[in-house]
């Protein structure tokens, strides 16, 4: 059993998964096996504080170890989830872990800042340690049933919707557009050369566009 530490608790994500991995108050058909949130770390926030002691005390019903510093989890855990709302900690957060060789889940946005996205990554690489980010509308199965079902062919172009809430600290698409975005990546792999964006006020669209091949987003707020 792989034992899983989280650390930031200002999203619900951190109570979804803990059900899920932990078989509590879920459906079974939503279980994860093989996994367990056996401790974690409450922490601070700049995005959500609001949230933080409503979760702490879910997560303490639930029979979660607290520690008072995210670094207290090592010796204690297998893996972890960065799981902090603002993106601009992600680095600082996952260091010492990556350090550690603890592989790291990191929650959306994976960063707000292209270089500090290098580091993490080059951390992970230098200490051997998978890491990763994602929506999980890439595994929705109206996305895989898509990309598996050979009488498709090849996707030369595709749009998608999805919500994109913004906050100060996570500019842009960063605070919620992984979930429109990872849909176009899942469906046309890598390879996009160019973005650009139209639009005012509530009304936005994002076009991708690859030698060949394009793809839209329109993001709702």
């Amino acid at each position: 059993m792989i034992r899983v530490g989280i650390v930031d608790w200002d999203t619900s994500h951190v109570v979804q998964f803990t059900k899920r991995m932990n078989h509590i108050d879920i459906e079974e058909d939503q279980w994860v096996d093989g996994a367990e949130v056996v401790a974690g770390c409450p922490g601070e926030s700049k995005h959500s504080p609001e949230r933080i002691p409503e979760y702490t005390e879910q997560l303490r019903e639930y029979g979660i170890e607290i520690v008072d510093n995210p670094e207290d989890l090592i010796g204690m855990i297998d893996a972890v989830c960065v799981e902090a709302n603002d993106g601009t900690v992600h680095l600082e957060h996952a260091r010492p872990f990556l350090e550690a060789g603890i592989p790291c889940y990191i929650d959306k946005p994976f960063e707000c800042s292209l270089d500090n996205a290098k580091q993490i990554m080059r951390l992970a690489e230098e200490n051997n340690v998978p890491t990763f980010s994602s929506s999980s509308l890439r595994f929705c199965p109206e996305v895989q049933e898509i990309i598996n079902n050979p009488e498709v062919g090849a996707i030369v172009g595709a749009d998608a919707w999805s919500p994109a809430s913004e906050h100060p600290l996570n500019p842009g698409l960063f605070n919620y557009g992984i979930h429109g975005v990872e849909i176009l990546y899942t469906l046309m792999d890598q390879g996009c050369k160019q973005v650009l964006h139209r639009g005012r006020r509530s009304r936005h669209r994002h076009l991708g566009r690859r030698p060949y091949r394009r793809h839209a987003w329109h993001p709702r707020r």
